[in-house]
């Protein structure tokens, strides 16, 4: 009971914490992360915009799928009761699924954009004239700056949505081991399958999403990290360097370090792929104690 009361106060927390924020707390913030992915956006290529907005469609599309399954086969087993009682949870849900697909947009623009100044970085493989060092090296410390306020923006604007988030992933996950036994002893034989089949559908895509999340963050790091180890090997591989761009480079490469992206669930801890080993490590600790 106390696991179900706390999931449905952080899956409230998470709609309250979008609306105040965007609304009300941090709206500034949010003028200012449109103007940097405006920026971001104008200098990408029309096929990755695409991708991110096939992205947005298709995971919607796929929880559109998903609940919709879930819904009528509870509504086979309950009829109107069933919209009555969990017609507010259900705009919450969905409410927390457009959070997160935009979320999934803002992050892969980011990703993409640090892949996009690598190739840039690499098309210096050969000796180039100082003029060229010096351009590319300006153009790509300009997108630094912007992305690394866009960071600052992001972990200032979404952090607690982000923890808030993982944290109704972890309690919907341990509280369907209670909810599936109390399921299986109450239902009619003819409509058990067909229920658990559609809360374990809705449980799974809560969980794939959230896995997701975490892993588009990892991304922006490990296309950071490959910035900057171009940016390391430029040094080395370009010959016959003068002094002023080999000064050139070493200070573009300690400006990348300083720069280096980083993403916080509103300082608690650090999000990486490991997030997802310790969130799945906190759910078996819990279910085997549960058990015992």
């Amino acid at each position: 009971m106390i696991v179900c009361l706390l999931t449905d106060i952080a899956l409230l927390s998470i709609y309250v914490t979008a609306v105040t924020d965007v609304t009300f707390r941090k709206r500034d913030h949010w003028f200012k992360l449109m103007k940097n992915l405006k920026l971001i956006h104008l200098s990408d290529n029309s096929v990755r915009s695409m991708k991110n907005y096939i992205t947005f469609l298709v995971g919607n599309g796929i929880y559109i799928v998903v609940m919709g399954f879930t819904t009528f086969s509870w509504y086979e087993l309950q009829g109107a009761r069933y919209f009555r009682e969990f017609s507010c949870t259900m705009i919450l849900m969905y409410a927390k699924c457009l959070q997160k697909l935009i979320l999934y947009v803002i992050l892969k623009m980011i990703a993409g954009k640090y892949h996009s100044l690598s190739q840039q970085l690499r098309s210096l493989t050969a000796k180039s004239k100082t003029q060229r060092i010096v351009v590319v090296l300006r153009r790509i410390k300009y997108f630094i700056e912007v992305l690394k306020d866009t960071m600052n923006i992001f972990n200032g604007m979404f952090g607690w949505l982000i923890t808030l988030i993982l944290t109704f992933t972890f309690l919907h996950l341990l509280n369907y081991l209670d909810y599936l036994f109390i399921t299986i002893s109450n239902l009619d034989e003819m409509f058990i399958v067909k229920c658990i089949i559609a809360d374990i559908m809705n449980l799974v895509f809560d969980f794939v999403s959230t896995v997701y999340l975490i892993f588009l963050c990892d991304d922006v790091v490990k296309e950071a990290e490959d910035l900057l180890e171009i940016s390391c090997r430029l040094r080395w591989n370009l010959g016959n360097l003068t002094s002023e761009e080999k000064r050139d480079l070493y200070w573009f490469t300690d400006f990348l370090r300083d720069n280096f992206p980083k993403f916080s669930a509103a300082r608690f801890f650090h999000i990486d792929r490991s997030t997802t080993q310790k969130l799945l490590q906190e759910y078996l600790g819990s279910d085997l104690s549960e058990i015992r």
